[in-house]
C-alpha cells in the first residue's frame, strides 16, 4: 500500500486545533486561518465539506472532509514557517525543454500551453476535466513509466492518489507538486522523485476569507496569492 503524504505529516507533527482562529468551508474551496494570520486552503473539487475542529486531534483519513481540512491545516503552518527559495513561477525554475516526455496529472491550463508553445511532449490526465487535451486514463500507468518529468497536482492529497502516482515513475524522473493546496513541508522530499513543491503564500487574509464565502474558486484569489517553493537538496537531471 502507498504511503499516504498526510499520515506522513500527522504522525511528526499533530494539528493543534488551538492555533486556529477562524475555518470558512466555501463552496468551491476550504480555508483554514490561524491565529498568526497565516491562511491555507484547500480546493472542494465539487464535493460538499464540513468537518468540526476537533477531527483534527484524530481525523478519519477515509474522510474527503477531514482530508481537506488537514491540508489547508498544514498549508498554513508550513508555508509560512518553512523558508521558501523565493517568489517565482513554475517555467521560472524549471526547463521543461530538456525533458522528452512529460506527464502532468491535473490539467494545469496555463502552464500546459507554455510546454505546448515550446513543442515539448506533454500527456495530460485529469478525473474531473474533459477535453480533446486530455489523454485516455487508461495510459496513465504506461505514461507515467516512461515519463522522465511528472508534473503533479496537490488535488491528489485530498484523493490520496499521490503515493501511487510517484510509486509508479522510474528511477530517472523528476516529480514536481504544484498547486495552491501545496504543502511546502521537506519532509515529503522522502517520496520516490520528488524534486520541488510549488505552492502559495496568502496577504490580506481577511479578503481571501471574505472572497471564498461568496463561493468563488481559486482564481478569485489569485490577487493575494505569492508563488513559493522549496526544493529537495537533490539536484535534477
Amino acid at each position: 500500500m502507498s504511503i499516504d503524504p498526510l499520515q506522513l505529516i500527522y504522525n511528526s507533527n499533530k494539528p493543534n486545533p488551538s492555533l486556529i482562529k477562524k475555518i470558512i468551508f466555501g463552496e468551491r474551496q476550504l480555508v483554514v486561518l490561524l491565529k498568526n494570520e497565516h491562511l491555507g486552503s484547500c480546493t472542494t473539487l465539487g464535493n460538499h465539506l464540513f468537518a468540526d475542529i476537533e477531527i483534527l486531534n484524530q481525523p478519519d483519513f477515509t474522510n474527503i472532509s477531514h482530508r481537506a481540512m488537514l491540508i489547508s491545516y498544514y498549508n498554513a503552518y508550513y508555508n509560512y514557517s518553512n523558508k521558501s527559495e523565493g517568489h517565482c513561477d513554475i517555467t521560472d525554475i524549471i526547463d521543461f525543454s530538456k525533458y522528452s516526455h512529460i506527464v502532468m496529472i491535473g490539467y494545469f491550463r496555463t502552464l500546459a500551453k507554455k510546454i505546448d508553445d515550446n513543442n515539448i511532449p506533454l500527456y495530460v490526465f485529469d478525473l474531473e476535466n474533459v477535453g480533446e487535451r486530455l489523454t485516455d486514463m487508461q495510459l496513465q500507468l504506461e505514461y507515467l513509466g516512461n515519463a522522465d518529468a511528472v508534473i503533479v497536482s496537490a488535488t491528489t492529497f485530498l484523493n490520496n492518489t499521490f503515493g501511487k502516482i510517484l510509486e509508479n515513475t522510474n528511477s530517472n524522473c523528476d516529480v514536481f507538486l504544484l498547486g495552491p493546496s501545496s504543502i511546502l513541508c521537506h519532509q515529503l522530499f522522502s517520496f520516490k522523485n520528488l524534486k520541488c513543491i510549488f505552492g502559495a503564500a496568502f496577504i490580506e487574509p481577511e479578503k481571501v476569507l471574505s472572497t471564498i464565502e461568496e463561493g468563488v474558486g481559486i482564481k478569485d484569489i489569485r490577487p493575494y496569492m505569492q508563488k513559493i517553493y522549496i526544493k529537495s537538496t537533490e539536484s535534477l537531471q
